[in-house]
Order: C-alpha cells, then structure tokens, then sequence
C-alpha cells in the first residue's frame, strides 16, 4: 500500500490503489458480457445485470478481503456499505429513469435487475443496511449526519416492514379466494406516496409528493436520502474511526522513524557546516 493512501480520509479508504488494473478489467469485461449477452439475446437483463455486477465486484471484494486487517472491521464494514448501497442507489435511478424518461408503466420499471424486485428482498436489504449503520455507529461512527441516518434507515426499514405484511395479508385474501398471485402484489403502495396508508388517513390529507408521488419515485428519495447521509457521516467521521486501527499504530510508527531519521541526519548536518 502506498504512502499516499495512508491517510485517514474517506478518499484513502475507497481509492482502489493498487487493485486499479483490475477494477477496471473487471468493469470493461462486465460492460461487455452483459452486452453480449442481452444483444445476443441469451439471457434476460435481470441475469445479464446480476452476471455483470457478480464480475465487476469480484475485484473489490477480494480488495476488501485482504484489507480489512490493515483498515479495521469498522472501516471496512463501512466501504462495503458505501459501495452495496451506492450500487442500490443505481438501481433505483434506473427505475425513475425508467418510469419518467422512457414511459414505462410503474409495473414494468423495475430497474435493472428485475429478479430482486421482490417484497422479501426489499426488506432483507434495508433490514441489512439498518444492521450495517447501527454496527458502525457502535463501531465509533457518531456524528449529527450519523444520528440522522439512523433515524432514516429506521423509517425507510418500517416503510419496508409495512410492505412486507401488506403482501403477505393481500396474498393470504388470494389464496382464500382461490386466486393465484399476481405480479402488482410486489408493488404494492407503502404508507408514503399514491394509496399510501397516509393518502388514506383522514387526518393527514392531501400532501404534495408526500402523498401523491408513485412508489416508484418514493423509493428513489428513500434511498437517495441514505446514501447521501452515509456519505456525509462517512466524510466527517472517517478519520476518527480509522484513528482505532491498525492504520492508526502504521503511522504513528512511520512518524517516529521519520523522527528518529531526522534525530539521525541533524548532527551529520551540523559537522558538514
């Protein structure tokens, strides 16, 4: 590892070193497989996308791996979270992109990779990055942009849970009917948004966006909103957390074999002159 990424900053923590050679063969080959492959008609772009996020990730995830004992468990945790939810992020963007640009109807704009759009899947994942945040903040990540993910990650995570019973209950009144599922029970409306729970309540009325926006756009500033604050905390409190590393003991020993070395230098200094 070089002297360069030696400092405690976010930027040394996600600069890809000396594993940029292979981040970027592994992006050009993901590029092209799912080319391929979607052009060639083999697959579906759900598969094409999972089997290019699968190539392209292989690199950091070996990068993380032998890392995590020089970074920390917490640092690292920390660009794995960064990167998953960045990712996440993408994908939502496709679906607005989708939604909005290209005019497909909500049920067909599904991002990217359409296998995961599942209501099991969505609560699984922020149910993880809650667990993920509540890790680092007792890892030492605190700050005001920390406090302010976690009450976010929470609500985006009953957002979810609140999916997830409403699937279950509409697919038990199915079942009851004799009816097979259908695929709108995996875009069902949340308590945010167009037939939201709070669109329905009396009490709170007609709120611009609030209650009105298409779940497809109510997601997008669910997850927009925690990477942003994800970034934010991780920007101010990186140089503390990686402060209780080994990156830590690494440069107070390379300071003192600085020092020591300019102890050393200073008398042959003096008989010169």
């Amino acid at each position: 590892m070089s002297t360069r990424s030696l400092s405690p900053s976010l930027k040394s923590l996600l600069h890809p070193g000396s594993y940029t050679p292979f981040i970027i063969t592994a992006l050009a080959l993901a590029v092209s497989l799912g080319s391929f492959l979607l052009g060639s008609g083999l697959t579906s772009l759900s598969n094409a996308s999972l089997l290019a996020f699968g190539v392209a990730l292989t690199p950091v995830t070996v990068k993380w791996w032998l890392e995590r004992r020089y970074w920390g468990t917490g640092a690292t945790a920390l660009s794995i979270l960064l990167v998953l939810q960045g990712l996440h992020t993408l994908e939502h963007i496709a679906q607005v992109v989708q939604y909005y640009l290209l005019g497909w109807p909500a049920g067909r704009s599904l991002g990217l990779v359409t296998a995961a759009n599942a209501e099991w899947l969505h609560f699984a994942w922020n149910a993880g990055v809650l667990a993920g945040v509540i890790f680092l903040f007792a890892k030492g990540l605190r700050n005001k942009w920390m406090v302010a993910l976690l009450g976010w990650a929470l609500l985006h995570t009953l957002e979810h849970s609140y999916l997830l019973l409403r699937y279950f209950q509409v697919l038990a009144e199915l079942r009851t009917l004799g009816l097979a599922p259908v695929p709108a029970l995996q875009s069902l409306p949340g308590v945010l948004g167009k037939d939201g729970l709070l669109s329905l309540s009396s009490w709170c009325g007609n709120l611009s966006g609030l209650t009105t926006a298409p779940r497809v756009l109510v997601h997008f500033w669910w997850n927009a909103g925690e990477i942003a604050l994800l970034g934010l905390a991780a920007r101010q409190g990186v140089p503390k957390l990686l402060g209780r590393t080994p990156l830590k003991q690494n440069l107070l020993k390379q300071n003192l074999l600085k020092q020591n070395a300019s102890r050393q230098n200073s008398p042959n200094q003096k008989e010169t002159l």
